[in-house]
């Protein structure tokens, strides 16, 4: 299964190097069978195109502060709805959610860092706020001036557009003039 992902051109490699960079991060480890396939079971295309399950040619053992099993975290970079998806799991007894969550928070920053300098991928910014708790929970709320990535959905209607912050990776629903594209230097 390749690797690279969607036309943003960073897969599961990226991250983990990103993870490396990461000062609390000890090690990173590809977490594979002895015979050097992946532990993770392989999701068919038509699962992901209807929104469900993900794509990701094996997942990591990221040590934070420490080399023993109660040290991990599960992680992975994959794919669902033709955007990038990170996501941590299964932390060790010595790892706190939030050590975690700022492990996590700073490796995806060095990510969308890397995206951007690159210049890959399709981006919006926001061009004014939009609160998107009064429509529920599959609408997004952001403030003016914040990066989105459009994503193509099957259920698009008129005045609505789907999409991912880039900040929070949070997907959803949001007002399609609320937003215009932007060149990346």
């Amino acid at each position: 299964m390749p690797s690279r992902m969607l036309d943003l051109g960073f897969g599961i490699e990226d991250w983990q190097r990103a993870l490396e960079l990461v000062p609390q991060v000890k090690s990173v480890q590809r977490v594979l069978h002895q015979d050097g396939s992946s532990r993770k079971s392989p999701v068919e295309e038509s699962i992901v195109a209807a929104g469900g399950g993900h794509l990701c040619p094996w997942e990591l053992y990221v040590y934070i502060n420490g080399s023993f099993k109660k040290d991990r975290v599960a992680s992975g970079f994959t794919r669902n709805r033709k955007f990038p998806h990170t996501y941590f799991r299964e932390p060790g007894s010595r790892v706190s959610q939030s050590t975690a969550q700022d492990v996590s928070d700073k490796a995806r920053d060095i990510m969308i860092a890397a995206m951007e300098q690159a210049g890959k991928g399709n981006r919006l910014v926001s061009r004014a706020p939009s609160d998107g708790t009064d429509y529920g929970q599959e609408y997004l709320s952001f403030e003016r001036g914040e990066r989105i990535t459009p994503i193509e959905h099957l259920e698009s209607a008129s005045g609505w557009s789907f999409a991912c912050l880039l900040t929070t990776q949070q997907t959803g629903w949001h007002p399609a003039d609320f937003a215009q594209r932007y060149q990346l230097n």
